[in-house]
C-alpha cells in the first residue's frame, strides 16, 4: 500500500492528476526538495506543497518520473520509502526543451485515520542534464 501511494504520486504528477497528488500527503509536510524549499528543509501544509508541485508542472510542460530499487521500511505507524529516481521534463517554450535529473527520493509516511500519508519528502540530486530553465519553469511565461 505504501509503495503504491508513492507510485501513484509519481504518476499523478506526470498525468497532472492533482487530486491524486494531494491525497498522498499529510496535512503538514517536511520538504527537502531544492526546487521548492531551496537549500533548507521547510515544513509546509500539504496544500501549500501541492500548490508548488502544480506550479512547477504547468500544462505546457510534460513530465516523466520513475523509481527503481525501492526499499520500504515500516516501524509501527511510521514508514520510509527510498528509491533511486529519474525525472524528465519537456517544454517546447525552451531551446533546448528537455531537462533530466537522477537521484534518490525518500518519502516518510505516517499512518493517519485516513490511511498512510507522506509527511516528509526529500530528493538528493546526483546528476542533472539539459536545460535547468525547463525544470524551474512555473507556467507564467519565460
Amino acid at each position: 500500500v505504501i509503495e503504491e501511494i508513492a507510485a501513484r504520486l509519481d504518476r499523478g504528477v506526470d498525468d497532472k492528476q492533482w487530486d491524486v497528488v494531494r491525497a498522498a500527503f499529510a496535512d503538514n509536510v517536511e520538504v527537502d526538495i531544492g526546487a521548492v524549499s531551496g537549500k533548507e528543509k521547510v515544513v509546509m501544509t500539504g496544500d501549500a506543497f501541492c500548490a508548488e508541485v502544480v506550479a512547477l508542472n504547468p500544462p505546457d510542460k510534460k513530465a516523466y518520473h520513475s523509481r527503481v530499487n525501492v526499499i520500504t521500511t515500516i516501524d509501527g505507524d511510521r514508514a520510509t520509502v527510498t528509491a533511486q529516481c529519474y525525472g524528465w521534463n519537456d517544454c517546447p517554450l525552451f531551446d533546448p526543451s528537455v531537462y533530466e535529473v537522477w537521484g534518490a527520493m525518500t518519502h516518510g509516511f505516517v499512518r493517519t485515520s485516513q490511511g498512510w500519508r507522506i509527511d516528509r519528502t526529500r530528493m538528493e540530486k546526483w546528476r542533472e542534464a539539459g536545460n535547468a530553465e525547463v525544470s524551474n519553469y512555473r507556467g507564467v511565461g519565460k
